[in-house]
């Protein structure tokens, strides 16, 4: 595996949070010893409850991320980390950028200087899908590319909004995007 398919391989793990990563990054930034390091040397770095360390040892040493890679490129899903040149540079600069982007669309399309991401609650009102209209109409006009999750409500409603004006949209999903595969297609 690759530097990047490990990052990805890792951030599928069950207790690997940012922080998580952000440590095993700190002390093996190329995650070259990944799969060697030992369950004592797992537990002396990581600051997570023996249960966590167990699940998360289960996972680094039993999931393929071969197959999901697999099942993200049949979906049209793309995974971008940090470390690709592809990452947009602004989301780098955010603290705590994600370590990896689920997505579905042009991934060209993040690096356009006039972007807008949308969030918002699953159960909007009438008045928010109104405001939200409001809003979004004129820059898409415009050609901003709407970013936003594929969540119900707001974020789905702003990329119909945008589609049914010719807009263009990336869909980010969240991490454990593979269990949100079906829900996308």
């Amino acid at each position: 595996m690759n530097k990047k398919e490990k990052l990805i391989h890792l951030h599928h793990c069950r207790g690997a949070g940012w922080k998580t990563i952000q440590i095993i990054m700190s002390k093996d930034p190329s995650l070259s010893s990944l799969f060697t390091t030992n369950h004592a040397e797992w537990a002396k770095m990581l600051p997570i409850p023996s249960n966590k360390l167990n699940l998360f040892l289960k996972d680094l040493h039993s999931l393929n991320t071969i197959d999901k890679l697999n099942i993200y490129e049949d979906s049209q899903i793309h995974c971008l980390t940090i470390f690709d040149d592809e990452y947009p540079f602004l989301l780098k600069q955010i603290f705590d950028p994600p370590w990896v982007l689920y997505f579905k669309g042009d991934k060209r399309l993040l690096t356009r200087k006039n972007t807008l991401g949308v969030v918002g609650t699953r159960k909007p009102t009438s008045y928010g899908l109104e405001a939200l209209k409001t809003i979004l109409l004129p820059l898409v006009k415009k050609k901003f590319v709407i970013i936003s999750g594929v969540a119900a409500g707001i974020d789905a409603e702003s990329h119909k909004i945008t589609l049914s004006e010719g807009g263009d949209t990336i869909g980010i999903l969240g991490g454990g995007a593979y269990a949100n595969i079906s829900k996308i297609q």
